[in-house]
């Protein structure tokens, strides 16, 4: 009776555990992402501002 308790037990313990690493991953893949994000829109600004430029020239000519 008290091994069905211990292995009820454990088996709880072990599910909680399981949903707490689950939500830590949730939370370093959200901050993965919108670093990946952030970077993507700093690449995009500075081919923008590269385009940007070679329009000025253009139309200078």
């Amino acid at each position: 009776m008290q091994t069905r308790f211990i292995k009820r037990r454990f088996l709880k313990l072990q599910n909680q555990e399981k949903i707490a690493t689950t939500k830590k991953m949730q939370k370093l893949l959200s901050f993965t992402i919108s670093t990946k994000l952030i970077n993507l829109i700093k690449q995009n600004d500075e081919k923008l501002g590269e385009v940007l430029k070679i329009l000025e020239t253009i139309q200078e000519r």
